[in-house]
């Protein structure tokens, strides 16, 4: 039977936390952001459904099309998961061998979509340097290493965490009792890709002729630096939380940021492939030498 949370005072948490009021729920916030979070990646999902239809699904078969709708469709389900499980209106009867299992799943999910979040900024940074070989070369060893860094990283962290991830019947929530430094690798190693991309992006656009005409403000826009710039201020975010090893603070945005990074990949992925069919269809020259988007060439009416 599940003990009502709110009328709790007298207990005390496994950590230490108080159970009053909302303080029976220290990882409520959590919850909070992860419905805000989902809620924002739902309603742009909505609002760029018939961009996604019109853009995407009958652009060419390519990876880059195949990674963007997997990972566009997986983070919803991944939140929705995780949401149910920190229900507190839920009473799932899960016990901590089933937390361990299910936040294990959900985490191994995130780290592949961020892998995949990565090679689709990086296919289309590529696009950007035409055909340099060697910045192509470059960013390729930098995503390898950023990749497989983040994994390693993972899997550490995961060994030492796993194990004190505990099921919490009077609050239903499956909880982490401690952290592991591995975990700021994990997200430092996705961070520092973002900000060697955004570098070279940067770059890439100040090297660039431009008609002075042209503002460049304009032209940092469309080469995707404010994308990138908030990417790095969410990964920031994450990374800035793992920091404190508190395990109350550790997982609070994991999936709000997790969210909001998708729904600026997204946009700025359907923003780019509508430029490249509008300048296909113009006749006129694309954002760089070929393509300036990843997902082939433009597909005919």
């Amino acid at each position: 039977m599940s003990i009502n949370i709110y009328n709790a005072s007298a207990s005390m948490h496994p950590l230490g936390w108080p159970l009053r009021g909302i303080d029976v729920c220290p990882h409520c916030p959590a919850l909070r952001l992860q419905f805000i979070g989902l809620a924002i990646l739902i309603y742009d999902h909505i609002l760029t459904l018939h961009s996604e239809w019109s853009l995407i699904w009958r652009a060419p078969p390519s990876f880059a099309k195949y990674a963007f709708l997997l990972n566009r469709y997986l983070v919803p389900g991944c939140m929705t998961a995780a949401i149910y499980q920190m229900s507190l209106f839920t009473y799932a009867d899960l016990t901590t061998s089933g937390c361990q299992v299910l936040l294990l799943t959900l985490s191994l999910l995130s780290i592949c979509s961020i892998a995949m979040a990565n090679g689709l900024v990086l296919m289309r940074v590529m696009l950007l340097w035409g055909e340099n070989r060697t910045a192509k070369r470059l960013l390729g060893a930098s995503f390898m290493l950023s990749t497989l860094c983040t994994f390693t990283a993972f899997i550490l962290a995961m060994w030492r965490m796993l194990l004190d991830i505990q099921f919490f019947p009077y609050v239903q929530m499956c909880v982490p009792t401690r952290t592991s430094r591995w975990l700021i690798a994990t997200w430092a190693s996705p961070l520092l890709f973002d900000l060697f991309t955004l570098l070279t992006t940067v770059y890439n656009t100040l090297s660039r002729p431009r008609d002075a005409h042209v503002p460049l403000r304009k032209a940092l826009a469309r080469d995707g630096i404010s994308f990138f710039l908030g990417l790095v201020a969410l990964r920031i975010l994450n990374l800035s939380l793992a920091a404190t090893l508190d395990p109350s603070l550790t997982m609070l945005a994991v999936f709000f940021v997790w969210s909001c990074i998708t729904t600026l990949l997204n946009r700025s992925l359907l923003r780019l492939r509508k430029a490249e069919l509008d300048s296909d269809a113009a006749d006129a020259p694309g954002l760089t030498t070929g393509r300036s988007s990843p997902f082939g060439v433009p597909f005919k009416e």
